[in-house]
């Protein structure tokens, strides 16, 4: 699929049907994730692929009881591994972790889009319940979940944020016209 219509139609999936994603297209999510930007070209992600039913719905309860989790053919939880960060950057480390994570998960979100698969980013969890379900160490940060599956619905539109409501050009607040440029081709002068 080209980049922008990737763009345009990713969204959230919180409806997933019976049919099995197959685990070669979830490698292939998983793949771009790891291509993502990191600071110092220092790596902290870990991923942890999970399908057992039983542990779906545990992370599903851990969730805050977001069980349409539970019916996604796997779920990706993505962690970071702060350490080194931390080492090369001090404290300030923790947040370029941060940064890692969330270009990771658009690039894996995105990657769901273009292979016709559906996903929902999720940051809303019981961060040390599902430490121990999936036995993760105390030091490593869960960063988000990312249910993997095929849409049981049709996609619902929801209204996007207009570009010339968020530009401002020099300072902050200072109108501009340029988020109101239309994006499409240019016209020959």
């Amino acid at each position: 699929m080209e980049f922008d219509k990737v763009v345009q139609e990713r969204h959230s999936v919180r409806s997933y049907s019976d049919k099995k994603v197959i685990l070669k297209d979830v490698v292939k999510i998983m793949d771009v994730g790891r291509l993502a930007p990191a600071a110092g070209n220092v790596h902290t992600l870990k991923f942890i692929l999970v399908e057992d039913k039983d542990k779906k719905e545990e992370i599903a309860h851990a969730a805050h009881e977001q069980h349409f989790i539970e019916k996604a053919s796997y779920i990706i939880v993505v962690c970071s591994d702060t350490k080194q960060m931390i080492r090369s950057y001090g404290e300030r480390g923790k947040m370029y972790a941060k940064y890692q994570a969330g270009a990771a998960i658009e690039n894996m979100l995105l990657k769901t889009t273009d292979l016709g698969i559906g996903s929902c980013w999720i940051g809303a969890f019981d961060e040390e319940d599902i430490k121990k379900i999936l036995k993760i160490p105390d030091e490593i940060d869960i960063e988000a979940l990312l249910p993997i599956g095929y849409s049981a619905s049709k996609k619902v539109e929801r209204p996007r944020v207009q570009l010339h409501t968020i530009v401002h050009k020099g300072t902050y607040n200072k109108s501009s016209s340029f988020g109101k440029v239309s994006l499409g081709t240019p016209k020959a002068e």
